[in-house]
């Protein structure tokens, strides 16, 4: 247990611990933006000491050019497509293709490990 409360370097950035809060829909955000709620959320966080604040989407361009946040965190739908940032960078700005059902995270338990379980039954659908 004591080294939770460890500091750590990752890539330049030093964390006091190693607690992490992951990206997660509060349903605090306004119009998708951050609302005075969602901040004071995190700055909760930040004060009870969490290492790492992951905070869910909110107007991702809009968070990045006010520098409100250095980095965006995804997880589900780079499950789904690992391609989805060059495809966003290309201009393809369609929505992901993740359906957010979390059962990827279920299937992280079996033996091939984290993967799409919607996106891989597609591909038999097709092959059948």
């Amino acid at each position: 247990m004591a080294e939770l409360f460890e500091g750590i370097k990752i890539n330049g950035m030093t964390l006091k611990n190693r607690s992490v809060r992951s990206a997660t829909w509060a349903g605090m955000a306004e119009d998708g933006r951050c609302s005075m709620r969602l901040i004071e959320l995190i700055a909760d966080l930040a004060q009870g000491e969490v290492g790492l604040i992951i905070t869910g989407f909110a107007y991702v361009n809009h968070i990045l050019k006010t520098r409100a946040a250095d980095l965006v965190s995804m997880s589900r739908p780079l499950i789904r497509e690992p391609g989805l940032v060059r495809r966003w960078k290309e201009g393809d700005r369609k929505k992901a293709k993740c359906i957010s059902c979390n059962q990827c995270f279920q299937a992280a338990r079996s033996p091939d490990g984290v993967y799409c379980v919607v996106e891989r039954s597609v591909k038999v659908k097709k092959k059948g």
